[in-house]
């Protein structure tokens, strides 16, 4: 979750911190530049025109440098390549600081203080060479805070798009569990139970385990991103309990899971929402009977399929549930899921390892 105290800086804010910072390191090279050439720091009105005139320089230069820096991540970001752009990050910009700022030196020498151009190395080296000193070092500390401006702005954005990943998926957790604890589907367990109790209070008695079994696990995983097929499949089969209860005869579940696949992860309610498809979109009876069968291919997939009868009358495909099957499903993998329509419906989803993390879309 993203750290409530934390303040980002607004954009006035950004800029105005840019602008002093440029300001007062140009200012500040230009006064010691100043102070290396004559032994001391001028009075009020130059130190004055001299704070402003490299202040600006060194506002400029900056600017310059913000430029190439943000051309330079298109091509090389620092969070893939971190050497490289260091390496290239401090080349690029020391060079063209040296450049800039010698050639202002150079100017300035020759128009103020009057210094013939053939003579400005041999009189002057050793400004020169602290000037190129000064330069790199206040190129290395831009380059380490350039650093560190975009290792926190990535990590804020990361924080963000954890953040949209896990709204979005709680969202289509809550759709899911809005499904299973519809008022129709309560009306009708209800009355389930009040007719099992004229016929057969043991029976009555554990429609009501089981039927506290599927909401227990409901209630219990909707704010749950992935859970274990094991777990899933306990509560398939006390869901497939009440279905034979509710429907008497003609339905039948086989699972044939291997028990290696177990302790794999599935996002909750995905085998429930595929057996409960198969049930709506098939009449069936002892003289028709509908066949789910709960399998794995290759211990990469997990296949819900069912044998195909008679349609109910007013129900039509709206893959409601397949779509929120499918967008919780890819924030795992890049896996998709398939969808056979042939003699039979089948529908293969990918085995989730104990070791994935969601991403974001």
């Amino acid at each position: 979750m993203i750290n409530k105290n934390l303040r980002y800086l607004s954009i006035v804010e950004k800029r105005i911190l840019f602008i002093l910072t440029g300001l007062i390191s140009g200012a500040t090279i230009g006064l010691l530049v100043y102070y290396n050439l004559t032994g001391f720091f001028p009075p009020a009105l130059p130190f004055t025109i001299l704070s402003i005139g490299s202040g600006l320089l060194g506002l400029g230069i900056q600017t310059l440098l913000f430029r190439i820096s943000d051309l330079i991540n298109r091509k090389v970001p620092w969070q893939q390549q971190f050497g490289l752009r260091f390496g290239l990050e401090f080349s690029i910009n020391g060079l063209i600081s040296i450049i800039l700022s010698v050639a202002s030196l150079s100017i300035v020498l020759i128009t103020i203080a009057g210094i013939e151009p053939a003579m400005l190395w041999e009189t002057y080296w050793q400004s020169y060479l602290f000037l190129v000193i000064l330069i790199l070092v206040f190129v290395i500390i831009y380059t380490i805070i350039m650093l560190l401006f975009y290792a926190q702005y990535h990590f804020a954005e990361g924080q963000i798009g954890e953040l949209k990943v896990e709204r979005k998926q709680i969202k289509l957790q809550f759709e899911a569990l809005k499904s299973q604890l519809s008022p129709h589907y309560l009306f009708n367990s209800l009355n389930t139970i009040s007719s099992l109790l004229y016929q057969d209070k043991d029976a009555a008695e554990e429609f009501i385990r089981r039927l506290a079994e599927t909401y227990h696990y409901i209630l219990g995983t909707h704010k749950k991103q992935l859970v274990l097929l094991s777990e899933e499949i306990n509560f398939v089969k006390a869901y497939y309990y009440l279905l034979c209860v509710r429907y008497k005869e003609g339905l039948n579940l086989q699972i044939n899971i291997p028990d290696s696949l177990y302790s794999s992860f599935i996002p909750p309610m995905t085998l429930q929402i595929l057996v409960e498809n198969a049930i709506k979109h098939n009449t069936f009876s002892i003289d028709e009977p509908l066949t789910i069968i709960l399998s794995a291919e290759d211990d990469k997939l997990l296949e819900v399929s069912n044998n195909k009868t008679q349609q109910p009358l007013n129900v039509k495909s709206t893959r409601i549930g397949l779509k929120n099957i499918e967008l919780r499903y890819k924030y795992f993998t890049a896996s998709k899921i398939r969808v056979l329509n042939d003699d039979n419906f089948k529908v293969s989803v990918p085995v989730i390892e104990q070791d994935k993390k969601p991403v974001a879309a």
